[in-house]
């Protein structure tokens, strides 16, 4: 990865929370787990009121599964050696 910054947890309250882990495994594979989790403690109705509240919770979630990820190739010494100009 090249610099790639996690946009990482956030809580949206007692109806549920997200969460966004990003890891390189054996210097080779990049592994991702998103767990969001809403309608928590049955929390699944909301008033028309907090629609705006609710609606910037899923526009988050949203935002954060949009980040970008730019993967460099690592190519070995001994390829680099081999090389001719």
């Amino acid at each position: 990865m090249d610099n790639a910054e996690n946009p990482g947890p956030f809580n949206v309250g007692k109806p549920g929370s997200y969460n966004l882990k990003m890891s390189i495994v054996n210097g080779a594979e990049f592994v991702c787990i998103r767990n969001f989790v809403f309608g928590d403690h049955g929390i699944i109705g909301f008033p028309k009121q907090q629609y705006l509240a609710v609606k910037n919770v899923f526009d988050e979630v949203h935002r954060r599964d949009n980040v970008t990820i730019s993967l460099k190739q690592i190519v070995p010494a001994e390829k680099l050696l081999d090389e001719k100009p």
